[in-house]
């Protein structure tokens, strides 16, 4: 695994981490508040299999800038067309990867499939792009009494870690030291997240606004959802039927898979979503 960054057209300095592999080449977009390192384990042994993979911190999140402007879907996928543009020039096989979203940052690559569609040759959707959040929250101000992010104040580092490993007592400790570089210390050694407050709020503001049918009916590359299945968001019924709505929207070939887990999927089980990819990179709609 290497670690590197890149200068934006908006001279944002954005942080990611890539892999070597002379095989097909898989890009991964996290969600909100996340960040690149939660993709390492699946990364690692795509890597082992062949596969060339990138993970992107997008900005104002992990080791990138913090900007205070530039969180809307235009610069957000602007951000991504320039990142792969500038693996390409490096490497032609970084040329027609799949993009890996999860929650957030499935969106954002939804978003990209519409804009740039001959750029990309697959999606892989994991747990989000299936739902319009105006459905559950009609108002932005139901949206932000329910989501808004909360602020730790006084609590430490080590008070988050030990609350993450008993609320996820099966997630592997990688997951666990990866969600942790979510936060750092504040001026008091009290825990703080790394993107700001405003960047967050208005990153949801946009998921809030993205109508995710209508982007759909717009998108043909070929696509797989990989749905986490808990109460959150409706409940397991109302995800299946989300997912099934989206997959009679799209233009192109779909498939979806339903798993008993966490929102976070792609931590609390890289070893099953990655078995899953290769299984539809080898003989699913992805090959």
């Amino acid at each position: 695994m290497h670690s590197t960054d890149f200068a934006t057209s908006d001279g944002v300095r954005l942080h990611y981490l890539h892999w070597d592999g002379a095989g097909r080449a898989i890009i991964m977009v996290h969600g909100l508040a996340s960040n690149a390192e939660l993709w390492g384990q699946m990364a690692d042994t795509l890597a082992l299999r062949g596969y060339k993979c990138a993970a992107l911190d997008q900005r104002g999140h992990g080791l990138s800038d913090r900007p205070t402007s530039g969180y809307d879907y235009d610069r957000i996928t602007t951000d991504l067309d320039e990142f792969l543009t500038m693996l390409s020039i490096v490497d032609l096989g970084w040329k027609d990867p799949i993009l890996v979203g999860q929650s957030w940052g499935c969106s954002v690559v939804e978003s990209y499939a519409q804009r740039f569609p001959e750029k990309i040759s697959g999606l892989v959707l994991v747990d989000g792009g299936y739902s319009v959040m105006k459905r559950a929250f009609p108002t932005w101000e139901l949206c932000t009494a329910s989501l808004t992010p909360p602020r730790l104040i006084g609590v430490s580092l080590r008070e988050v870690e030990e609350f993450l490993r008993t609320s996820h007592p099966d997630w592997p400790e990688r997951a666990i030291q990866a969600t942790m570089s979510n936060l750092e210390a504040d001026e008091h050694g009290h825990a703080r997240a790394r993107l700001r407050f405003e960047a967050h709020m208005e990153i949801l503001h946009e998921l809030w606004n993205f109508n995710t049918v209508e982007v759909a009916q717009k998108v043909s590359t070929p696509t797989v959802f990989m749905t986490a299945l808990n109460d959150t968001m409706g409940g397991s019924r109302s995800k299946r039927d989300n997912v099934q709505e989206i997959q009679s929207a799209l233009g192109g070939p779909s498939s979806a898979h339903f798993i008993e887990g966490d929102h976070d999927l792609h931590a609390q089980f890289p070893e099953k979503l990655t078995e899953l990819l290769l299984q539809e990179m080898n003989q699913g709609v992805l090959r």
